[in-house]
């Protein structure tokens, strides 16, 4: 099953996800044991020292989470180096509209200084059978407790209010998965779809609302999507609190509008931009057992720390190329995971269209 996870991560030998560091510290190296020691994994984050040469940061990605880590780590002074497949930035094919919780992105567009957003606008969710479902403006609605509001408000022209009631019921798996570990599992072990089998979702409700808010968000069918990340999509987007649910669009190519601007600021603090490169492999060390470079074919990139921020299939085209990789059992576990292939359309309109009918 899919559960999809966007988590820019360094390189350990245990292939545990560790955070790029805040505030003015690092991770010290990326190291693999040596055949002689314990397999433990020893990292430490530090202070930097001014009067150090500059560390040297290879961020493999440039997407959202690539992008994000360049630049957190730009800011602190750091040598940074994005190696990105493509010739530019990689705009993320599953970014539809951008929603009230993204804090972090609208900061960012006002630290660039730049105005790539709509007004807020309303939504609607097209089929075959025409429009199905009307978002409003939530923050203009009276405020209800959640999740009150997200099932009032919304316009569904053809759903009954029998078939919409069928839906209360799942209110009680989205109190129940409350985020721990024992949540996570129990959820994760079924798929979305016996989760709406299980409290007993109409099929009309599940073949118009859920089965494509799923393939939408999750970009994969509701047999193929865990439970888990479903309650955990739902809950973020539209029941944890009423405007969540409200979004801006980008006028036009996110790519041009935000992560090219985005990318000339770094340049301008010293960053680099790598593109069309593919990570082969990664130079260790024998004596320490640090990864020192990475290799992209015969193109070699110092580095005290390797943050790895771009997608499964290419953190798995890396595993088979790289000897390093393929001897830490973590990094063949990566080769296990399922992936969907998905086919991205986005049409501009040169005016407006009214889409009520």
């Amino acid at each position: 099953m899919i559960s999809k996870l966007w988590s820019p991560f360094v390189f350990d030998s245990g292939g545990k996800a560790m955070w790029v560091a805040t505030s003015s510290a690092i991770v010290s190296a990326t190291c693999f044991p040596l055949p002689s020691r314990r397999k433990l994994f020893l990292c430490k984050a530090e202070s930097v020292n001014l009067h150090d040469p500059r560390r040297k940061v290879v961020v493999v990605g440039a997407g959202w989470a690539g992008l994000a880590s360049a630049h957190h780590l730009c800011k602190q002074g750091f040598d940074v180096a994005i190696i990105e497949g493509g010739s530019c930035p990689d705009e993320e094919v599953s970014l539809r509209g951008f929603w009230s919780p993204y804090h972090n992105i609208f900061c960012l567009v006002e630290e660039l200084g730049i105005q790539p957003f709509s007004k807020l606008t309303t939504c609607t969710l097209h089929t075959s059978e025409g429009m199905e479902v009307e978002f409003p403006i939530f923050r203009d609605q009276p405020r209800l407790p959640a999740p009150l509001g997200a099932l009032v408000y919304p316009q569904f022209p053809h759903l009954s209010l029998v078939d919409r009631l069928t839906s209360v019921p799942l209110i009680a798996a989205v109190i129940d998965f409350d985020g721990t570990d024992a949540a996570w599992r129990k959820y994760d072990a079924m798929s979305a779809r016996e989760l709406f089998k299980q409290f007993g979702c109409s099929e009309r409700l599940y073949r118009e609302v859920f089965q494509p808010f799923i393939e939408v968000g999750l970009l994969a069918p509701a047999e193929r999507s865990s439970a888990a990340a479903f309650l955990a999509l739902l809950y973020y987007h539209a029941l944890s609190h009423q405007q969540n649910f409200d979004v801006v669009l980008c006028r036009g190519p996110v790519r041009e509008k935000i992560l090219n601007p985005w990318l000339e600021v770094m340049k301008s603090k010293g960053c680099t931009f790598h593109g069309n490169k593919k990570v082969t492999d990664f130079i260790v060390n024998e004596s320490s057992g640090c990864i020192t470079g990475v290799l992209c074919g015969q193109d070699v990139y110092e580095a005290n720390a390797v943050v790895h921020a771009a997608s499964i299939s290419t953190l798995q085209f890396t595993v088979k190329s790289s000897s390093v990789l393929q001897s830490r059992q973590e990094f063949l576990n990566c080769l296990n995971l399922a992936m969907v292939d998905v086919v991205h359309i986005k049409i501009w309109l040169n005016r407006k269209v009214h889409t009520s009918t």
